[in-house]
């Protein structure tokens, strides 16, 4: 565990350095993209890879929070901040309240429910026109406002995502070294083994449905305060299906996996962008040459890494 505490340093000091790196806005609004979408692969991750349990719609949590904040600041007039934490509170009672029935179920079916879910959130976003605008969305949302504080401008946005993601990220770490960690460990192996040993495995799995969609509504919540422009389209099926292959890609039930997965998938198209037509062949290309050759996600290749230069170094001495 001091290693992961000495990779969070590291990440922490290289982010710092980031926005003075890039060389245009453009480069550091997907800097800000990829934080907002870190926020949502912790907590998937923490639901898929430690509890075990799949989800297919949290894409719909996502855009609950961004709609949330958006229509309490727009047609409610509340301040931003008050609205936050009405997006977070809303997101997670609704997590609370479906995630009883459907977390009873298993596997496929649970996918299908929590997908239907998913579904139902896109259709909302559409249809109700008064509130969400419809297809065209919801513009001149307000920024991000906190105690006077304004996240005006694109660095102020940049460090307080990513100052957020590290945040979550530690406690992630805290929470898995603890009696609660080992009992997510214990959930994902054998369920029912958990059970025999005095688990709660319903009350665990609840608690990490809530907590991974509270992280997505406050990541759409982010999103919106950032665009200052929403529309259903960002928070479609596509995108949930996009979460799960970050987590899996960057290194499923590993706690570094969701932000390796999270920057691959966000700076790789950009890079495929000059191949044309062809961008999307090869973009998936590589995506089929990770899941085949490290099936335990990227997160193991850097590992495999960090090791070599750690022997390297020791030899050397």
């Amino acid at each position: 565990m001091k290693r992961q505490y000495q990779f969070l340093i590291a990440i922490s000091i290289l982010l710092f350095l980031v926005p003075w790196m890039l060389p245009n806005r453009y480069l550091l609004n997907i800097a800000v993209l990829i934080g907002i979408y870190s926020l949502i692969t912790i907590g998937l991750n923490l639901l898929l890879g430690y509890a075990g349990q799949i989800s297919m719609g949290h894409a719909a949590f996502y855009g609950i929070g961004a709609y949330t904040v958006s229509i309490l600041t727009i047609h409610f007039k509340w301040d931003t901040f008050t609205a936050l934490c009405g997006s977070l509170l809303l997101v997670g009672i609704i997590a609370w309240i479906i995630g009883k029935p459907i977390l009873r179920l298993k596997g496929h079916y649970l996918a299908m429910a929590t997908l239907g879910f998913g579904l139902i959130v896109e259709i909302l976003l559409n249809e109700m026109m008064e509130l969400t605008g419809g297809p065209q969305g919801l513009s001149n949302i307000p920024k991000l406002s906190i105690l006077g504080f304004s996240f005006s401008d694109d660095f102020r946005i940049y460090f307080l995502i990513w100052g957020l993601v590290m945040l979550v990220q530690w406690m992630m770490m805290n929470m898995m070294r603890g009696k609660m960690g080992r009992a997510f460990l214990a959930v994902h192996s054998n369920e029912l083994a958990a059970e025999t040993l005095g688990i709660n495995t319903s009350a665990l799995k609840q608690a990490a449905f809530v907590i991974s969609a509270v992280l997505a509504g406050l990541a759409g919540a982010f999103y919106a305060y950032s665009l200052n422009y929403i529309s259903p389209e960002p928070f479609a099926f596509n995108f949930s299906i996009m979460l799960v292959t970050m987590v899996v890609i960057g290194g499923m039930g590993n706690l570094w996996g969701p932000l390796i997965g999270t920057a691959l998938l966000g700076i790789i198209p950009e890079l495929l962008r000059g191949f044309k037509n062809f961008d999307i062949a090869f973009y998936g290309l590589l995506l089929i040459l990770i899941v085949i050759y490290m099936p335990k996600g990227v997160v193991s290749l850097l590992y495999w890494a960090v090791d070599k230069v750690s022997k390297a170094v020791k030899g050397g001495q």
